[in-house]
């Protein structure tokens, strides 16, 4: 029997199982490969929405920190109040406790001051709507003549919203959002005189502009944007605002990242999110490409052996045979590779007759 024919017949199974586990893990590797290409590409869309809204705020908090300094001053330097110039605007009280509270003679001429700057800002940009001021007295003041029934309705619901606020030290500019007939948000930064509180300036702006502002380079993504304790303020997807958004961010936590001039988290889906299912037909077409690859070149290797190999050593011990029974010749068509064999072959059963003649 031909001892090279049985260990190849051993040899497949074993073919097969390494054949499997290389491409098995092959595709392994490759897959997580691939996967954390995804997540740097999604953490580098991230990056780039949170630098872009970054940047797109920096304007609106240098201007509130600019007015602050100046308001404070005022309030420092301790004017009263020029009777003579009326204060442009509406004041109106919003505490239930206090509906007969009115600005001190120092925030109306703080207010005197400021409310030149006040319309020359609104004016600066189409993100700002308008700037309002709210007393620790519970009097709201807005530099616009008229008074809306929604803007008397979003003063209302923010004082309460802050009357329900722990008293604890936060960041300077704090973002509000007040949900009124429609969101609203506000940036609120306190206004103080030696320590002391007296009220906040309060800007109305377009929050969900300078989102969709965002949204243009990345690609179709929902771009979601958090408060400090995780609740959801606004979500813009394909330049539109989402009414109800679908709250799933504890299954993409990789891909939140804080702002560092606001309290705020801002969270980036893409727009295809691979489920459960994809992702395994996404390992299953890896490891069968492997598997596929590995499996035609372990034939093509068995092929060439059986043809190079195994073939011609069959041959080889049917010449043996022949040449043993005394035929004058063996087989026929050798091989070129094992023409050299076959003459040994030959030369040996030369040499053993002619040492049988010598006998």
């Amino acid at each position: 029997m031909n001892p090279l024919h049985t260990e190849y017949q051993r040899s497949q199974l074993r073919t097969y199982l390494v054949v499997v586990c290389l491409a098995f893990t092959a595709a392994v590797f490759d897959y997580f490969i691939a996967l954390n290409q995804r997540i740097a590409q999604h953490q580098n869309l991230l990056n780039s929405a949170v630098e872009d809204l970054e940047h797109q705020f920096s304007p609106l908090l240098h201007l509130m920190k600019v007015l602050k300094a100046d308001a404070e001053l005022t309030l420092l330097a301790q004017q009263q109040s020029d009777s003579s110039k009326p204060l442009p605007g509406m004041v109106w009280p919003v505490s239930e406790q206090q509906p007969d509270a009115s600005l001190s003679d120092n925030e109306v001429a703080m207010l005197q001051q400021l409310s030149t700057k006040l319309q020359h800002s609104q004016r600066s940009t189409l993100l700002i709507r308008q700037f309002s001021y709210v007393s620790n007295r519970g009097v709201w003041y807005s530099p616009h003549e008229t008074r809306t029934a929604a803007h008397e309705l979003t003063s209302q619901l923010y004082w309460v919203q802050k009357q329900q606020q722990h008293k604890l030290t936060g960041p300077e500019i704090r973002l509000h959002k007040v949900d009124a007939a429609e969101a609203v948000f506000l940036l609120a930064i306190p206004l103080q005189r030696k320590d002391q509180y007296v009220g906040e300036l309060l800007l109305d702006f377009d929050l969900a502009t300078m989102l969709k502002l965002v949204t243009k380079g990345q690609r179709g993504a929902r771009i979601q944007l958090l408060n400090d304790v995780g609740q959801l303020l606004l979500a813009v997807e394909k330049m539109q605002v989402l009414a109800n958004p679908s709250d799933e961010l504890g299954h993409h936590s990789d891909n939140l990242k804080g702002l560092e001039q606001l309290n705020l988290t801002l969270h980036l889906e893409p727009l295809h999110t691979a489920s459960l299912g994809s992702e395994l037909l996404n390992f299953f077409g890896h490891l069968m490409l492997y598997l596929v690859t590995l499996m035609l070149l372990s034939l093509y290797l068995r092929r060439r052996f059986k043809t190079k190999v195994l073939s011609p050593f069959h041959r080889l011990l049917v010449h043996i045979e022949r040449l043993r029974r005394g035929d004058n010749q063996g087989v026929r068509n050798v091989p070129a590779d094992w023409v050299q064999v076959f003459h040994q072959v030959e030369q040996i059963r030369t040499s053993a007759a002619d040492l049988q003649n010598e006998r």
